[in-house]
């Protein structure tokens, strides 16, 4: 499918992952064709895990292999 609009404006405001007690929510306004579509902030992913994502991409000291999450 194909959609064709304008979009007068946006502004989005998301964070995945915790920062300092927050985070994890997506917020955004978006104006098209004269038409306001408004999304207050909600949470993304509830079983979201800040140590399994940071597991995901660590790597070993000599950087020579990706560390298993599991």
């Amino acid at each position: 499918m194909t959609f064709r609009l304008f979009i007068d404006r946006a502004r989005v405001f998301a964070h995945n992952g915790f920062f300092r007690g927050e985070g994890n929510y997506i917020e955004c306004e978006i104006t098209w064709n004269g038409e306001t579509l408004q999304i207050r902030r909600s949470g993304l992913d509830p079983g979201y895990d800040q140590e399994r994502f940071d597991a995901s991409y660590a790597c070993f000291e000599d950087l020579a292999e990706v560390i298993s999450a599991s």
